[in-house]
């Protein structure tokens, strides 16, 4: 067996699987104001939210169905990676939220768990993975036992 070492402080993108994605999705606009930020002099701003995903495979069809809803259009890196783990860990359920990294004055996991959409949401992952895009980007996937599939 190999062993990686995964780096969590130095990531571009973090995605928290944490269950139940549709009540965290009808949250959407606090998340985006509790993680924007100034981004230069013009008065920009700038958020970490990129997009939601709820994924499902059901083993005894050997199908899978997802819900994708980008937030920012320059997404598709971070989601084509995301795709490729799913795949390669066959996971049968994801339903999550990716930030990109920034100068957020927030701990984005515990922001998430203090918006209680699911009693069962807390604590440690029980899945840490690190992977690169293509575009060399650094994704933090955390993966948490709610017991939603």
């Amino acid at each position: 067996m190999e062993f990686q070492t995964i780096d969590l402080v130095h990531w571009d993108y973090l995605i928290v699987d944490c269950g139940y994605v549709d009540r965290l999705i009808k949250r959407k606009d606090d998340i985006i104001s509790k993680t924007t930020i100034d981004a230069d002099d013009n008065n920009d701003e700038e958020h970490a939210l990129m997009f939601f995903i709820d994924y499902d495979y059901n083993s005894d069809t050997k199908k899978s169905s997802y819900k994708r809803i980008p937030i920012q259009p320059d997404d598709y890196d971070v989601w084509g990676a995301l795709m490729g783990l799913i795949k390669q860990k066959k996971l049968s359920s994801v339903q999550a939220v990716c930030f990109k990294q920034g100068d957020w004055d927030v701990n984005l996991v515990e922001m998430l768990q203090k918006y209680r959409h699911c009693a069962c949401f807390g604590g440690s992952p029980y899945i840490i993975a690190s992977f690169k895009t293509k575009n060399g980007k650094i994704v933090l996937y955390k993966k948490f036992d709610t017991e939603s599939g």
